[in-house]
């Protein structure tokens, strides 16, 4: 079962009529899964009614095939007649017949739960084959308080109206037009056929976020309007609940936790589930990425002040990034170590993007709280009990609180039964059509303005993006420029360094020159020196030679005179003995 459907069920047991109700018609049953549940939870006998076969072969109780429009039950038929999410889809032409058939069988209560406040368009489809628009769901109507004064048959009183059910989109209003009627961005459901020509439906376009200048210009007409009203997307389900003219019905049940602040303040409190961006946010909210916090805030004025405040006891620096549909409004320290509070001045009025203004940072937690500017008040609403569903009470009214929500007192004008009574809400339902198609006329207008604001801004932009290619071709033509001066300033270096050193090798060259001819007059002088040492090298080969043969002689002259001298003396001692012997002679004759 999905969320609305579990949170209607508890509020139909919520509010269940006190005493004997032993029976009860559950007019467009379907296969009765919610049926079952409110038996199991109240004892009533249900009969099942529907016009498909298929549905009622399903369904596990007593059923009838038959028509909403003509009942086949006598009058007073049952206790309680039931009928959920079924209204919204009768044609035109039965629809009255159906809630008159609905309190005819009826002898005590009756119980009608239909969509609230839905944005038909969100669910409308074109069909891919006729371009026929029709709701995925064949929704043909929207209901709003109002819608239910009106429908008590005589004898009968609307005892009170619940307000239950699930989130509806984040999407607003005026997004889904923009998205609709501009873009040609249309929703969808494989499961659906379309009324016109029976073709099966298609999955809805994939909605990807709002171009930069497209989502600041779409802003300012979404906040403009939110700035006077809210609208009220926390609840899927409304369920009236009427009974006959003598009795009273009483309700108890616990009540939420409220708690009244503006609405551009981020909580202390940080929900455990946090959900996705939400565009065009109506209340500043949390949300918790994989590596940082980020708080989204509404921009319901030209504010351009942040005002922080630390958490009691928490210890450290707070440095954070502020930035909204166009760029960087801040960035660096939120809070310094030691300030409790600060009032940060952004470098300009905010414009909201499509996700409003975001604050990214690491250290949020230590926040107790931040706000931007100045907002609207209103009403946060929490329970103490997991699981459990309370009641905000209000005349006439009941608001189902199943978790964290927020609503704002402006959705619950004219909601009173002393107001049902006096018939202002009568005339309000008869002039609702006008009203509608006045909204209607003056959201065309506004598209009509947007479409030329947006062709303005997409002249601008083109513009823009022409100047910005214009101013990167200059980007790329200068740095190439100054690379090419660059490459001139280093080939001039280049050129001044290569004359410097052609100079100094021409001044080298002739001290080459010079230095080669005396080196060949070196060379010649060598060549000289080497014949002349070549021919004193002969010369003294042949000295040597001649030395040698000198020294030859020399020995050998040597040697003759050694061989002269010997025979020299050998005479000179024979000369000698002679002429001793001859003074011998002479002296012995002498003496004789």
């Amino acid at each position: 079962m999905l969320l609305s459907q579990r949170n209607l069920v508890d509020a139909i047991v919520d509010f269940w009529p006190s005493g004997d109700v032993g029976s009860g018609l559950d007019v467009g049953c379907g296969d009765g899964k919610l049926t079952r549940l409110i038996t199991e939870r109240t004892g009533c006998a249900f009969t099942g009614l529907d016009s498909s076969a298929e549905a009622l072969s399903r369904l596990q109780m007593s059923a009838v095939l038959a028509d909403a429009a003509n009942i086949p039950m006598a009058d007073d038929s049952f206790d309680l007649v039931l009928s959920t999410d079924t209204l919204e889809h009768i044609p035109e032409p039965a629809y009255q017949s159906v809630w008159n058939e609905l309190f005819r069988v009826a002898k005590r209560f009756v119980l009608v739960a239909v969509p609230f406040r839905e944005e038909l368009l969100d669910a409308t489809a074109r069909c891919a084959q006729c371009n026929h628009l029709y709701h995925a769901n064949w929704h043909l109507r929207r209901y709003d308080l109002p819608d239910f004064v009106a429908r008590a048959a005589t004898g009968w009183s609307l005892e009170s109206l619940i307000i239950t059910g699930e989130p509806w989109s984040a999407m607003l209003r005026e997004e889904v037009l923009f998205r609709r009627y501009f873009l040609d961005e249309w929703s969808g459901w494989t499961e659906s056929t379309c009324p016109s020509c029976g073709s099966a439906g298609q999955n809805p376009q994939a909605v990807e976020p709002l171009s930069t200048l497209t989502a600041a210009a779409l802003g300012k007409q979404v906040y403009a309007h939110l700035s006077e009203i809210r609208q009220w997307r926390s609840h899927s389900e409304i369920l009236a609940i009427y009974s006959r003219a003598e009795t009273v019905l009483s309700f108890g049940g616990p009540v939420p936790e409220l708690t009244t602040r503006r609405a551009t303040m981020l909580p202390a409190h940080r929900p455990d589930n946090l959900g996705d961006l939400h565009a065009y946010p109506q209340v500043a909210r949390w949300i918790r990425s994989a590596e940082t916090e980020i708080g989204q805030f509404p921009v319901y004025e030209s504010a351009d002040t942040l005002r922080l405040r630390r958490s009691p006891g928490m210890k450290g620096c707070v440095e954070g990034v502020v930035e909204d549909g166009l760029g960087i409004l801040y960035n660096g320290v939120l809070l310094a170590e030691g300030e409790e509070q600060k009032e940060i001045t952004l470098k300009r009025i905010p414009i909201p993007g499509y996700y409003g203004v975001l604050l990214r940072s690491t250290q949020l937690g230590l926040l107790e709280y931040a706000e931007l500017g100045c907002g609207p008040e209103i009403i946060w609403a929490s329970t103490s009990s997991a699981g459990q569903c309370y009641f905000q009470a209000y005349p006439g009214l009941r608001v189902q609180v199943s978790d964290e929500i927020w609503f704002d007192p402006s959705f619950l004008k004219a909601t009173s039964i002393s107001q049902f009574e006096s018939g202002q809400l009568v005339r309000d339902l008869q002039n609702l059509e006008e009203m509608r198609d006045q909204e209607i006329d003056a959201l065309v207008v506004r598209m009509q303005n947007l479409t030329a604001e947006r062709t303005a801004l997409n002249k601008t932009a083109a513009q823009y993006e022409s100047a910005l290619v214009h101013i990167q071709n200059l980007e790329a033509e200068c740095l190439a420029l100054r690379k090419a001066v660059s490459d001139h300033d280093r080939a001039l270096v280049r050129i001044q360094n290569l004359e410097a050193e052609n100079l100094g090798l021409k001044k080298r060259s002739i001290e080459l020159d010079v230095r080669l001819a005396e080196i060949e007059n070196l060379e010649a002088a060598v060549n000289d020196l080497k014949i002349q040492l070549s021919q004193t090298a002969d010369a003294q080969v042949g000295l040597e030679n001649l030395n040698r043969k000198l020294m030859t002689q020399v020995d050998q002259l040597n040697a003759k005179a050694a061989m002269l001298q010997s025979r020299l003396e050998v005479r000179l001692c024979a000369s000698a003995r002679r002429v001793l012997r001859s003074f011998r002679k002479k002296g012995s004759e002498n003496t004789r």
